[in-house]
């Protein structure tokens, strides 16, 4: 919470956090830029979101 300035650059830049936890901070800064709460959006919104893509384009790059 609160406003990011250069003290807190770090946490911006998601150091120190798991992958899901980053993509957590993700969606939830896509959900605000659509000018919705996160209570505003559906679960399955969410989960689609938040899900981890990387095995499905591992498998798209294969095919390159």
């Amino acid at each position: 919470g609160g406003t990011f300035n250069s003290s807190r650059m770090s946490e911006l830049m998601g150091y120190g956090k798991t992958d899901e936890m980053k993509r957590d901070l993700v969606a939830i800064d896509t959900i605000k830029k659509a000018g919705r709460s996160v209570d505003q959006v559906p679960e399955h919104v969410t989960n689609a979101l938040t899900r981890d893509y990387s095995e499905l384009m591992s498998v798209m790059n294969k095919k390159k």
